[in-house]
């Protein structure tokens, strides 16, 4: 489950959106409505005295002449070079009418993926990223094989994104839905997304749909939209994206102050009592009311929320980490480096470090289940993210309308085996280390 559940966070912007997978045909429709909206738009704004309407019609008019057929190039080019030429309103309204009846006809054929042209980078590495984790599990091998793998898949995977990215950019591939969709009603191929519906579109006509029906555009919502119209399972797919992004960040960091903190404490006679002093003052504030104090205090953000459940999270595997690594200084091996003249930072960070963050990984698995239901609670009260679509926040929604049982059962149902999946495998990981 939490494979599934992570491969549709990470390809969300390609499963859960409004901009086709994939387009071919000639966008006559929307060259010509297009221009026929600047051609209708043009009389008003003269009479208003507008005085950037001749600049801003010219800068349409070159985006157009970008992607008109070569064939109609030069006369696409004499319509540019007599609008620049001609100053009086009739004579630029007769040139308007002329781009119209050329951007008609003269469109150049599309073949492209929308998807991929708009294409976030950052979103790029995380697939990229993904297909190398994916590599390195299928192939096996010893460790450093896995690693090349994993490396070289992710790194071949962001360079074919890299590629795609820049081979789909343009104007056309990078309009706007409407017009790309338009032409699957100029006789040409458009292959939607399997969740066709961006998680903050609101659709009219589609107000508390029940799963499985279609609204008044005939579009299919297999779970159902909520109370704005919006896509129940477009959401859920972004709202596991955003919940595993604070999730595995923010016990990245948590794991990471522990590690230095225990370390420090473990190894020193003198850093150990400091540190034991701050671990209890940290420990002495209520991390959920601090946590909200923080966010309610500052930005909303995904990162803000990411960093303060980090560095309230920490003491636990500090304190782990102390106690492991305390234990294993006395032992033989520690004694035997420093025999062979290592010096102490590579034996604490090469020989005791490795074997003792066992205790400190197991409690992240249940860290992670914590920081999912954090920020779900948070997004719940009205405090989480303010850009990002979340569990939380459509429990929250569902909630004001308990006659529309699918728009919090189906989130709240998720965030349940998601936290039981990730407290299993950690039970599981503290079982099979107190084994060996």
């Amino acid at each position: 489950m939490l494979v599934v559940l992570a491969g549709a966070a990470v390809f969300a912007p390609l499963v859960a959106t409004d901009r086709p997978l994939w387009v071919r045909g000639v966008p006559h429709a929307a060259f010509e409505g297009e221009l026929l909206l600047l051609r209708e738009a043009f009389p008003g704004d003269v009479e208003r005295g507008d005085p950037g309407v001749g600049a801003a019609v010219a800068d349409t008019l070159a985006a157009v002449g970008r992607m008109i057929a070569p064939a109609n190039a030069e006369d696409w080019a004499k319509v540019e070079r007599d609008w620049r030429q001609v100053t009086t309103p009739d004579a630029r309204l007769k040139v308007l009418d002329r781009a119209v009846s050329t951007a008609a006809v003269g469109p150049r054929s599309i073949a492209g993926s929308p998807v991929l042209a708009t294409l976030d980078p950052v979103d790029a590495l995380a697939i990229a990223a993904w297909f190398g984790a994916v590599l390195a599990v299928v192939c096996g091998g010893t460790r450093t094989r896995r690693v090349v793998l994993g490396s070289s898949g992710a790194a071949f995977a962001a360079a074919a994104f890299v590629v795609a990215s820049v081979a789909m950019s343009g104007d056309a591939l990078g309009g706007d839905v409407a017009s790309l969709r338009s032409l699957a009603s100029d006789g040409g191929t458009v292959v939607d997304a399997p969740i066709p519906f961006a998680p903050d579109a609101a659709l009219t006509g589609a107000i508390q749909l029940p799963p499985g029906t279609r609204d008044a555009d005939g579009r299919f919502h297999a779970l159902g939209t909520d109370v704005d119209g919006r896509d129940v399972a477009s959401g859920l797919v972004w709202g596991a994206r955003t919940s595993l992004t604070v999730g595995l960040f923010a016990v990245a960091l948590l794991l990471a102050i522990g590690l230095v903190v225990g370390v420090l404490a473990g190894a020193s006679r003198v850093a150990d009592p400091i540190a034991s002093r701050v671990i209890e003052l940290v420990d002495a504030f209520p991390p959920l009311l601090v946590v909200m104090l923080a966010v309610a205090v500052l930005d909303r953000g995904l990162w803000v929320i990411v960093v303060v459940l980090g560095v309230t999270a920490w003491t636990k595997p500090a304190l782990l980490t102390r106690a492991e690594v305390a234990r294993r200084m006395r032992e033989p091996f520690v004694d035997a480096a420093r025999t062979l003249g290592y010096r102490r930072a590579r034996v604490l960070f090469v020989h005791v470090l490795p074997n003792a963050v066992g205790p400190a990984c197991v409690h992240a698995a249940f860290a992670l289940a914590g920081a999912i239901l954090a920020e779900a609670g948070l997004s719940f009260l009205g405090l989480g993210p303010r850009t990002a679509s979340s569990w939380g926040q459509l429990i929250q929604t569902g909630a004001g309308a308990l006659s529309a049982w699918w728009i919090a059962v189906f989130p709240a149902a998720l965030l349940f085996f998601t936290v039981l999946a990730v407290r299993t495998i950690g039970a599981r990981f503290g079982e099979r280390r107190a084994v060996a």
